[in-house]
């Protein structure tokens, strides 16, 4: 398990975060969260093939390419979809 502390660090070093699942709908917690964190500073990067925005955002169809550099990225995904989305390669740029 993570703690806190580790977490806050990891945190502290991200400034954008592309939201693979991002929801349009308020009550579910794949919109919730990103809008906390949108509202606390990090610009968030909705991805949803069904939005063109959310969260005053443009919404990508997919995880790549951006056309500009993110320091992270999550996933909020139906249980049955996460073994496919897990064994992708991460949309993050390295380096």
């Amino acid at each position: 398990m993570v703690d806190d502390t580790a977490i806050r660090d990891i945190l502290a070093g991200i400034k954008t975060i592309a939201v693979v699942g991002c929801s349009k709908d308020p009550a579910k917690d794949a919109h919730r969260v990103p809008k906390y964190m949108q509202m606390n500073g990090y610009r968030i990067i909705p991805v949803n093939p069904t939005a063109t925005e959310i969260l005053g955002e443009k919404a990508f169809r997919r995880s790549t390419p951006f056309q500009f550099r993110m320091t992270r990225s999550t996933s909020f995904a139906p249980r049955r979809m996460c073994r496919r989305l897990s064994s992708r390669p991460s949309p993050v740029p390295q380096g």
